[in-house]
């Protein structure tokens, strides 16, 4: 039961002659009409009240008539930090999608973060683009973090700002068994890190950190996995690595976005291999982050193509990564490389890599064209010398 399921609502005593039980009916429903000469807040309030009427008909009649309520009177109340959570639920998920009411609940504190993840799945780019950016919302809740990451508005942009916010995870201490009994989970602590500008001092065991001066609950750190996704291991034979694979595929496909996110950050070689080609970007990418990852992975993964096309644009962006020879080979030979970036690459390989990608049937056709004109420019730069 989520915590706005929990949730009491009450109303002021004032307002109790228009919605209390002993209120006669008709009075109930002529307060559920919005028919009240009541300050905007009072009257909103009253009939969000009456929604909830334990009577069926004082219910319909309010819920019909709080959503013809004028959008001058509801701006006032759903952008005042003071209205209850509650109400402020309610018209996110009855308005309409593109209602300009929207962004006034998305910007106020008030509103509650179970509100925050549901406005973080509509089709609303502008809603997208400030959840994305509220750090303090998407350290204090996975479940926002899993709404942006299967929303289709949600930009690679937006992903890559979402990812480097939420790899401060990744700098953390060796995990730590939990104080709870042998083959329960574990929980990974948090080293204290110093970033620059707007990013939150964590500590390490701590469940709150200080984010832009604000106290705020690190969700993150609550989520903990069995010590087998986090230790490498090493297998007897093949049978038993792809027994292994199978099980931990298994567990990994029951996890929510926000769970193989920090998975993809913290866990071991076998997770990172099957999380770099999950089919949410948010996770792949993440895998490029994690502070575990090595060269010889980094090698593995620029020549797949079982990866996504974002994934091997990371690695192609990346200066540290493609200081590698054979990195830069594998990618001019990989389909899912941008051809931008594969032409780009060609000048720095050897004759002979060079010449096997001008022979390609596997690689685009412009990076071809491009080898084999580079090819001919060497050879004949090499003869005019001689």
């Amino acid at each position: 039961m989520g915590r706005l399921e929990q949730m009491m609502f009450t109303v002021a005593p004032a307002l109790l002659k228009f919605v209390g039980q002993d209120v006669a009916k008709p009075m109930r429903l002529n307060a559920a009409r919005g028919a009240l000469p009541l300050p905007p807040k009072d009257l909103v309030t009253v009939v969000f009240a009456l929604s909830r009427d334990p009577d069926p008909e004082v219910q319909n009649v309010a819920r019909e008539n709080i959503l013809k309520i004028p959008n001058a009177v509801l701006k006032s109340v759903l952008s005042d930090q003071n209205t209850h959570p509650l109400i402020l639920d309610f018209f996110a998920r009855n308005l309409a999608q593109d209602s300009e009411l929207q962004e006034l609940i998305t910007l106020n504190r008030a509103t509650d973060d179970e509100t925050i993840a549901f406005q973080a799945s509509l089709t609303n780019k502008r809603l997208v683009d400030i959840i994305s950016n509220n750090q303090i919302r998407l350290l204090r809740s996975t479940e926002i973090v899993d709404a942006l990451a299967e929303n289709p508005l949600t930009s690679p942009a937006m992903l890559d700002r979402i990812i480097k916010f939420l790899e401060l995870e990744a700098k953390r201490a060796p995990a730590k068994p939990a104080q709870a009994g042998a083959g329960e989970g574990i929980e990974v602590e948090i080293e204290e890190v110093k970033e620059e500008l707007e990013q939150p001092s964590l500590e390490e065991g701590l469940d709150t950190v200080t984010l832009e001066g604000e106290e705020v609950e690190n969700a993150w750190a609550k989520l903990s996995y069995h010590p087998e996704l986090l230790t490498d291991k090493q297998y007897a034979s093949q049978k038993e690595q792809e027994e292994d694979e199978a099980n931990l595929s298994q567990k990994i496909g029951k996890m929510k976005v926000s769970e193989k996110i920090k998975l993809a950050l913290v866990g071991n070689l076998q997770a990172r291999s099957l999380l770099i080609r999950d089919s949410n970007k948010l996770v792949a990418t993440a895998v490029l982050k994690s502070p575990r990852i090595t060269d010889s992975e980094i090698e593995a993964v620029s020549k797949s193509r079982s990866v996504s096309e974002d994934v091997i644009r990371q690695i192609a962006h990346s200066k540290e990564w493609t200081r590698n020879y054979q990195v830069k080979v594998n990618l001019v030979n990989n389909s899912k490389t941008p051809v931008g970036d594969a032409i780009k690459f060609l000048n720095y390989l050897r004759d002979k890599d060079l010449g096997q990608v001008a022979k390609s049937k596997n690689v685009p056709q412009p990076v071809v064209t491009a080898a084999r004109k580079l090819l001919q420019t060497r050879q004949e730069s090499s003869h005019s010398k001689h």
